[in-house]
């Protein structure tokens, strides 16, 4: 007896199972018909067999068939990249071979490996001194007897006669330092170098001598240590640095013209006779490079402004160059890129200024040398606060234009030179805050004999252009 057959005819429970199963049969023998219809209409349209289909199944197809497509793609593009370099690379795997083969012979310690893909006429070329603004810059002057050019340093006798400073920069009551100064002027007086008995001074009583009080003092300065820049060399403590002789012109400009747009001197006297300098290196004339072309012949410039008087005499200033554009017979055969000078005597940044240095913002190969201090008493807090902060903030995070800080030189005056090593140690701590780079010359001009107690002449700042050219050539030396 079936399941079913316990309930009686006519019962409920056999009333409803009956009724079930009637509608599962319509409902089965509707399905059937719906397909049936289905598929006589697809025979009709075109004319094949047969053909029960599914729009889910259809879907499922397409989308596999596409994804195998891609990948048939992809296999192949990625078998014929590293078809390629097969060969070379197993080339290179017989060279090392080759190479491990012999390592068993000698002794060598173990380096890891970095290939470089160049270009083709690509060279890298050989980087000298690789922190040049750090290793360049350390090392001290020695008396050397050399020939140099006669126009790049005039006798320091003669440019103060010239200048109307004494010769020795020394006063008749024998008075020196900070606190005395050369008659009608802000100079500090000196002691005489060429002298057996006073060539000393004891900045704090102000007095020359030759005894330990004026000699031993923490505020003395002896005249006979410091060497003149007539035959002097700059010895770097790393050899690789030495800067005298490795490259010349064609070099230098062949490296500005691919690393520099623009490079503009921003600050006091200091950038100013940076600015001159590096112009007379580039165009290998120390004698007048920096009278701009539109004065050359005023005979006054070229009485009164050659030579050491291009940075050195005041008088000067208005027959100067403030940019590369105006060299007489331009810098580097006219290559596409300016050097310029941008006075700035001020602790803050003025309107004018501040729309010049936004008109710098995202110039690509922009570089912008900030390098003063000394017209505001070397106020470090005012230097930071007014203008350093400021100017990195105009960038606006941009890297264009790149900042170069310059410390200040020192002078003779060990007064002065207090305040001026606590500003240099507060903006090199600042820059790094900021992350702008650091030209530091300090140690350049120290035991250096300065023509007025502060300033330096041409072979001085040619040196720091040097500096500053090796940095540009190491930028480029990679491809």
């Amino acid at each position: 007896m079936s399941h079913l057959g316990k309930y009686k005819k006519g019962s409920p429970k056999q009333n409803w199972r009956e009724r079930y199963q009637q509608r599962l049969k319509q409902s089965r023998g509707q399905t059937m018909e719906e397909e049936h219809y289905d598929n006589k209409l697809i025979n009709h349209g075109t004319g094949q067999s047969k053909v029960t289909l599914n729009k889910s199944t259809i879907y499922v197809v397409g989308i596999v068939v596409a994804v195998l497509f891609v990948l048939l793609v992809v296999d192949i593009k990625l078998k014929l990249d590293v078809s390629k370099p097969a060969t070379q690379a197993e080339g290179e795997g017989h060279q090392q071979n080759h190479q491990v083969n012999h390592s068993h012979q000698k002794s060598s310690p173990t380096f890891k490996q970095t290939t470089l893909i160049l270009k083709k006429d690509c060279q890298p070329k050989k980087i000298y001194c690789a922190d040049v603004l750090h290793e360049a810059v350390k090392g001290h002057w020695s008396k050397q007897h050399h020939t140099i050019n006669p126009w790049q340093q005039d006798s320091i006798e003669k440019i103060r006669t010239k200048l109307g400073l004494p010769i020795h920069m020394t006063r008749k009551d024998s008075r020196c330092g900070l606190h005395f100064p050369i008659p009608n002027t802000r100079l500090a007086a000196l002691c005489n170098s060429t002298g057996s008995n006073s060539h000393c001074c004891c900045e704090s009583t102000g007095f020359c001598g030759n005894t330990k009080e004026h000699c031993g003092q923490p505020t003395s300065f002896d005249m006979k240590k410091l060497m003149s820049e007539q035959n002097v060399a700059w010895l770097p403590q790393n050899n690789d640095c030495r800067l005298d002789k490795k490259l010349g012109k064609k070099i230098w400009c062949n490296v500005l013209s691919k690393t520099v747009k623009r490079l503009i001197f921003f600050g006091d006297s200091q950038a100013r006779n940076f600015f001159i300098s590096l112009v007379s290196l580039l165009t290998e004339n120390y004698k007048d490079a920096g009278i701009a072309k539109r004065f050359r012949a005023d005979p006054n410039a070229q009485k009164n402004c050659t030579g050491a008087h291009q940075i050195l005499n005041h008088d000067c200033r208005r027959f100067l160059i403030r940019s590369s554009k105006e060299v007489y017979g331009g810098i580097c055969d006219g290559e596409h890129f300016e050097i310029s000078y941008y006075p700035h005597f001020d602790s803050f940044v003025s309107k004018d200024t501040e729309k010049m240095l936004q008109g710098l913002y995202g110039q690509i190969n922009t570089y912008v040398i900030l390098s003063s201090g000394t017209h505001f008493n070397s106020d470090y807090r005012s230097f930071i606060h007014y203008f350093f902060e400021y100017m990195v903030k105009l960038k606006k995070n941009s890297p264009w234009p790149h900042y170069l800080v310059e410390t200040l030189h020192e002078v003779i005056s060990p007064e002065s030179n207090t305040k001026r090593r606590e500003f240099n140690t507060r903006i090199k701590q600042k820059a790094k805050q900021l992350g702008v780079e650091v030209f530091d010359g300090t140690l350049l001009s120290k035991n250096l004999e300065s023509f007025d107690g502060r300033n330096y002449g041409m072979a001085f700042h040619s040196l720091k252009a040097k500096v500053l050219l090796h940095y540009f050539y190491n930028k480029n030396a990679g491809c």
